[in-house]
């Protein structure tokens, strides 16, 4: 494919992965941990006991619930507003016995209340083993709660936390003014650390006034999760952590897998079509080479008998004029008949198709005749380096081989210098390798050498390299070319 092929699945592809980073960084946390639309609704029961005035024999304890509701409402992009009130009822009677309403300001990004700094309103999704700040006691004293250690609720993963702390309750019993009522408060709040949703929650106070450095108590009183809202709390809490797979695993795996599949349909699609293009190109120049290979091979049948005359006559010619410039034309006449013989037998190689003749042979044999069956100038040194590795083949066809790359590899070294020749085997197979100390091959036509009819020289066909490639390919193998030195390097099998 080339580069302009991938330009459309890069673009789709940053565009997916621009939409799934979005859903996992922006849209996913926000889905999780929506503030503008919280509520919550906590059910407690326990005891309590209440004295009328200061001094007083503590009654016996009544049985006790109490509601403690939480509802969030948009103040701003940033800040949510929430509405608390806790209520405590006699249980028998259902007389209100304790009324706290509180307003407070959050951070809708940070689950933080504006006021006091640094204490969350709630636990926060992916609460860890550490001390928090959290909840405002009596609407207003954030409780401190350390971090107890681990447990497990149906099959629920549970931090437990505990807090204590002194509160000032003054405006909570108007009935004692002037004295001041202190509380001292412990509680215990069992949190599942993905949601930051609280499963159980149990607190203890004793509220009480100090007179002659004594503490007077006024109100002493326990109470904890009931059953079934700690049941309810476990649902909604399980159905929570499945909702937070969905956004942050399935979904973008969803997203992932649609995205990886437009990107593969479109990389098949232009491959496909990519492949029609080239079959479509590949028969169009097939059937120009065939028709080309016809007139050639015509041409070639026509030319050769009249230049064989012409070479024999010469051949005589050089016996009966014996003067140096007659001799030196007659040479010269000879190169060019042999200059066009080369072309036709280029032609003609790549023309003919015929079945492969298998006998066994050793590579520097076949080499050795190559050479014999060519004018190589004294100028040109060609070293084989020893070898009796033996291959299967077509003997004849591997000799067009050689003749085409060491007749190229003379023409580049201008037909002075020395090439090598190396047979060695690499896992199991033959390498052929054909060296020479020319220019090399420009890079920017590399990849094109072995194509029909291409050239870079003025008297050449475009044909022998690739009646190389063709004759090798038919034995099993492939041929590749690099630089520095040129090397034409031959990969057979040595059996076919």
């Amino acid at each position: 494919m080339t580069s302009s092929q991938y330009i459309i699945p890069i673009t789709i592809s940053v565009i997916g992965i621009a939409l799934i980073l979005s859903w996992v960084f922006w849209a996913t946390p926000s889905l999780e941990n929506d503030l503008e639309k919280f509520t919550q609704l906590d059910f407690y029961v326990g005891k309590s006991s209440t004295v009328d005035a200061i001094g007083d024999k503590m009654p016996d304890p009544t049985m006790i619930y109490s509601i403690y509701s939480q509802k969030t409402s948009p103040v701003n992009s940033t800040t949510v507003k929430v509405d608390a009130s806790f209520n405590i009822y006699d249980s028998a009677t259902e007389k209100k016995l304790w009324d706290s309403n509180s307003t407070n300001m959050v951070d809708k990004n940070t689950g933080k209340f504006i006021k006091p700094a640094n204490t969350y309103f709630r636990f926060p999704q992916n609460t860890q083993k550490q001390d928090y700040l959290v909840y405002l006691y009596s609407g207003v004293d954030p409780q401190p709660f350390v971090f107890q250690g681990e447990t497990t609720v149906e099959s629920l993963t549970i931090y437990k936390f505990s807090c204590s702390l002194t509160s000032d309750l003054s405006d909570s019993y108007p009935q004692f003014q002037p004295k001041k009522i202190l509380s001292d408060y412990t509680c215990n709040s069992w949190i599942e650390p993905t949601t930051g949703n609280e499963i159980y929650y149990d607190e203890h106070w004793t509220d009480y006034t100090v007179i002659d450095g004594k503490k007077i108590p006024v109100s002493v009183g326990n109470t904890h999760t009931a059953q079934y809202a700690e049941e309810i709390a476990i649902e909604e809490t399980k159905e929570k952590i499945h909702l937070f797979e969905i956004y942050g695993k399935i979904i973008p795996s969803l997203l992932g897998i649609i995205l990886a599949s437009i990107v593969i349909a479109i990389l098949v699609y232009q491959k496909q079509k990519q492949k029609i293009t080239e079959a479509r190109l590949k028969k169009e120049k097939d059937e120009k080479l065939t028709t080309i290979g016809l007139l050639y091979s015509r041409l070639a049948h026509d030319i050769r008998n009249p230049l064989a005359i012409i070479k024999n006559g010469i051949s005589l010619l050089k016996y009966e004029v014996t003067d140096q410039k007659s001799q030196e034309r007659f040479d010269m006449m000879d190169k060019a008949i042999s200059a066009i013989t080369h072309q036709i037998s280029d032609v003609m190689d790549f023309v003919r198709s015929k079945p492969l003749v298998i006998s066994e042979n050793t590579v520097t044999s076949i080499i050795s005749k190559s050479i014999k069956s060519l004018a190589i100038p004294d100028e040109v040194k060609i070293n084989i380096e020893p070898s009796d590795i033996k291959i299967k083949c077509d003997s004849k066809q591997l000799e067009i081989v050689f003749n085409n790359l060491i007749t190229n590899a003379m023409e580049a070294m201008n037909y002075q210098g020395t090439m090598t020749i190396k047979v060695k085997e690499v896992h199991g197979l033959v390498q052929i390798i054909v060296q020479d100390l020319g220019p090399g091959v420009p890079l920017d036509i590399m990849d094109k050498i072995f194509d029909p009819l291409f050239t870079t020289k003025q008297t050449g066909t475009g044909l022998g390299l690739v009646s190389c490639r063709s004759i090798v390919e038919q034995h099993g193998g492939k041929i590749t070319v690099s630089n520095n030195p040129t090397t034409f390097t031959i990969i057979i099998p040595k059996s076919i």
